[in-house]
């Protein structure tokens, strides 16, 4: 079994186990988005490993401490906004269809959107990055270095999570990842929510 079949199939589990527990409320975005990255570290031992090695080879450590807190920054804020993004459109497509296939199909579309969305945004994020070190390194050209078809077989790669790779290609899969966990675990809870009124998606 491929390593991306197998991190799928624990993702996508980790992400029903919300709406198997019994809880009073729906989580809040935070929650579901702690709960995604979990499933991810629980599915993939070579991150895990990789982390606890802080990446001793990685290229970010050979900037200084500001530099490298510009990298985070320009890394994590956009993160940050679609994990929120992600988590908006599933509460939304979650709750538009009764049917069980048009779940199925509501849930089929959203991961391909958003998933695709993210493919979209990790071609181009070269970009951002290269002229941010622009700015920090003296004497870089001007020049485009977006790869379409190279950058989405880093991707692919980066999905592997075998832990060997740079902290950018892991961060990049395990993202990936916890986007596919956070959109199947708004699904999942919706869907049983349909059973308690009471319980309201925040």
């Amino acid at each position: 079994m491929s390593a991306i079949l197998w991190i799928s199939l624990i993702v996508a589990g980790w992400g029903l186990l919300p709406a198997i527990a019994a809880t009073r409320k729906r989580p809040h975005f935070a929650a579901i988005a702690a709960w995604s990255i979990i499933g991810v570290f629980v599915a993939a031992p070579g991150l895990r490993s990789a982390i606890l090695s802080t990446y001793p080879q990685d290229s970010l450590f050979t900037l200084k401490p500001l530099e490298q807190a510009g990298v985070v920054i320009i890394a994590g804020s956009p993160m940050l906004i679609g994990g929120w993004l992600a988590f908006r459109l599933a509460c939304h497509l979650s709750v538009l269809w009764c049917s069980p296939f048009a779940r199925v199909l509501a849930l089929t579309a959203n991961l391909n959107v958003t998933l695709a969305g993210y493919a979209a945004s990790y071609i181009l994020s070269p970009q951002i990055f290269y002229t941010y070190y622009q700015m920090i390194i003296p004497g870089l050209p001007v020049q485009w270095v977006i790869r379409g078809g190279k950058g989405l077989t880093e991707l692919a790669s980066a999905l592997q999570l075998q832990g060997d790779d740079s902290l950018a290609m892991s961060a990049a899969g395990a993202f990936f990842w916890a986007l596919s966990g956070l959109t199947i675990s708004v699904h999942a809870i919706s869907w049983r929510a349909r059973s308690n009124p009471q319980r309201q998606l925040r």
